[in-house]
């Protein structure tokens, strides 16, 4: 757990306190609140773009090739032969100057 220190102008300050917005678990809902607007908001945007974007319109045909390549990747994947991705194990230790980086 952490403590947080905001400054304030003295009339907010006097408004949030008697508005009972000034408890921990208070604070923490409206935080937690405005985070998840916040990523809903990203996804509407996300969304907007994609409806702008003029991608070319695909076959059910293509659409089968694309799935299938993905299942061959991820079985592939599976079985550890050639998934063509990288593995990265990242140890952290408590002091954030010492911590270890290993990439294959």
């Amino acid at each position: 757990m952490a403590t947080l220190t905001i400054d304030l102008p003295d009339q907010l300050l006097s408004e949030a306190r008697a508005a009972g917005l000034l408890v921990p678990d208070v604070v923490e809902a409206m935080l937690r609140d405005r985070l998840r607007r916040g990523a809903v908001d990203d996804l509407f945007e996300a969304a907007d773009k994609l409806a702008d974007a003029r991608f070319p319109v695909m076959t059910m045909a293509e659409i089968q090739e694309e799935v299938d390549a993905v299942r061959a990747q991820r079985t592939r994947c599976r079985l550890n032969t050639s998934c063509g991705l990288m593995k990265m194990t990242i140890t952290w230790s408590r002091q954030p100057w010492a911590h270890e980086r290993t990439s294959s």
